[in-house]
């Protein structure tokens, strides 16, 4: 169920995977009216043309679907566009493998769905290896939808181009901007109990953490990832610094255009001194650097031993529910701070440039394949992705579409998540996303948590930009460098949290990670963030 959560939240970075059997068309006649403003009278094409697309499969099997053309959604595609897809997928764990012997042949499919993740170089090198082609002037002249979309703002521009001013895939792109899905949460209910505010700064959070512990039982009273961290560096945004996070990645931030490695920065030894302090008191999971979880583990959770941590916003309202406990009641609260009223600039960023598209140089018909990606950007294509067909999973209601019982209560017993994947297939590369479909059904918590409290928490404007590429060398000694950094500053951050090390070496760290090569390494990060901002 997390990792759901996550998916969907995140959109659907790779795509999906199917393929569908002859004459399961859909439902309805196709229109002959245009599909949009500036687009294709459907269907693009007289006679069926048949396109294969290589994805990886993450629609639920417990759905029933082995291919993407059993979802109700694609059937009308097609049914729209005469234009069939015959989708080609690796069996579930052996994605990588899969896609490294169709490039080793040279027999490729018409167009890849999450190239970018699976080719080593990225899209650059791809399209210099001759497996994919050059995008600008087809979309220029055969996706003026498209076009339109990924000029909307800058932001989006520059994440559907490269440094080289290239167009190179087309991309699903999230309607409206989503909010900070993930964030700090308490439990409101032992709050209440115990005459607590919400927290606001960090000492409000030791304050409450204590009476957790003490008034509670609490015995692991704050949660937090093995890293000594979280997913966002929420945790540590109070102390301006991003933290280990959880990759090599992930430590890099960016002020006001310059890099910097937040591990190495005082705000880092102010922030690890805190919650040094805070576990020699109990204030924190005793085995929180043995555990590998994504989320608080339930026996943390379910059981009252945990009375606050980062989490998802669709999580919020569940708790109760997998606890068996309707008086648990677990809300957002603000990114903590070391004063009332700081400005916090780090933080959870939410990407507008969702799942990627390349079409090969193996594709007979690239004006069929870029039409086809521009019907999908329509609001009428996307509508149909995001909720299925009106009348059947969804009804519109003033104006807006409203998930039915097809969805909500599926007549089969599917559950939500289920029937989505049987019905529907959001975040599409080449379409909107209207990624506020998760929020169909949840209490006012969590609505409050991504609309209001997380999202002002912080501007996020220290994030570095998740477009931000490195070249094939680049990564190579990117990766060369930070693989013993990070595991050195982890194995240290551990260290000190625990009192296994005395914070009085913080500075002998910071020279030993220098020695090690991170100037290099900043330096590969700081010439990628200047080729994303002259994009």
């Amino acid at each position: 169920m997390c990792l759901a959560i996550f998916s969907a939240c995140a959109g659907n970075d790779d795509g999906q995977s199917s393929s569908q059997g002859e004459g399961d068309t859909g439902t309805s006649e196709p229109s002959q009216a245009p599909a949009e403003p500036g687009g294709e009278a459907l269907p693009l094409t007289e006679e069926t043309v048949t396109l294969t697309v290589w994805t990886r499969m993450v629609q639920s099997t417990q759905a029933g679907i082995t291919s993407l053309n059993d979802v109700l959604a694609i059937q009308e595609l097609e049914a729209r566009t005469n234009v069939h897809i015959e989708w080609l997928h690796p069996a579930i764990g052996q994605e990588q493998e899969n896609f490294n012997l169709l490039i080793s042949s040279g027999e490729y499919p018409d167009i890849f769905f999450g190239l970018k993740d699976f080719y080593s170089g990225g899209l650059e090198k791809a399209y210099e290896d001759d497996v994919i082609i050059r995008l600008n002037d087809i979309i220029e002249e055969y996706s003026p939808n498209y076009n339109e979309m990924r000029h909307r703002n800058k932001e989006v521009e520059k994440g559907t181009i490269t440094d080289s001013g290239n167009i190179l895939s087309y991309h699903a792109l999230s309607t409206p901007k989503q909010g900070p899905w993930y964030g700090t949460a308490v439990r409101k209910d032992w709050l209440d109990d115990l005459g607590l505010d919400i927290p606001v700064t960090y000492d409000d959070w030791h304050e409450m953490l204590t009476a957790f512990k003490e008034e509670k039982g609490a015995t692991a009273p704050l949660w937090i990832h093995n890293r000594g961290t979280d997913f966002f560096g929420v945790l540590s945004a109070g102390y301006g610094v991003m933290h280990l996070g959880t990759s090599p990645n992930t430590g890099f931030y960016q002020e006001d255009g310059q890099v910097k490695y937040g591990p190495a920065e005082e705000g880092y030894r102010e922030y690890i001194t805190m919650l040094a302090q805070w576990y020699s008191e109990g204030l924190i999971d005793p085995d929180y650097y043995a555990r590998n979880d994504l989320l608080a583990p339930d026996e943390l959770v379910n059981t009252g031993k945990t009375g606050a941590m980062p989490d998802s916003y669709a999580l919020l309202p569940l708790h109760k529910m997998m606890a068996g406990d309707e008086n648990m009641h677990w809300v957002a609260v603000p990114y903590p701070v070391k004063e009332v009223g700081d400005q916090l600039h780090l933080g959870m960023r939410s990407n507008e440039v969702g799942a990627n598209a390349s079409i090969t140089t193996a594709c007979e018909d690239v004006e069929l394949a870029a039409k086809w990606f521009d019907y999908i950007t329509t609001d009428e294509a996307s509508l149909l992705l995001a909720y299925g067909i009106e009348g059947e999973t969804f009804e519109m209601v003033d104006g807006k579409p409203i998930p039915n019982d097809m969805i909500l209560n599926n007549p089969d017993g599917l559950s939500v998540a289920d029937a989505r994947d049987k019905y529907t297939y959001a975040g599409m590369p080449g379409g909107k996303y209207y990624w506020e479909r998760e929020l169909v059904g949840l209490e006012d918590d969590a609505l409050e948590a991504i609309n209001v409290i997380w999202a002002e928490s912080s501007d996020a404007e220290w994030v570095m930009p998740s477009d931000v590429s490195m070249t094939a060398e680049e990564g190579s000694e990117f990766s060369r460098i930070m693989g013993d950094i990070d595991t050195y500053a982890t194995e240290m951050t551990t260290k000190f949290i625990i009192g296994a090390e005395s914070l009085d070496k913080f500075d002998e760290y910071v020279e030993t990670i220098k020695s090690m090569g991170l100037d290099g390494a900043i330096a590969v990060r700081q010439a990628a963030l200047d080729r994303y901002s002259a994009r």
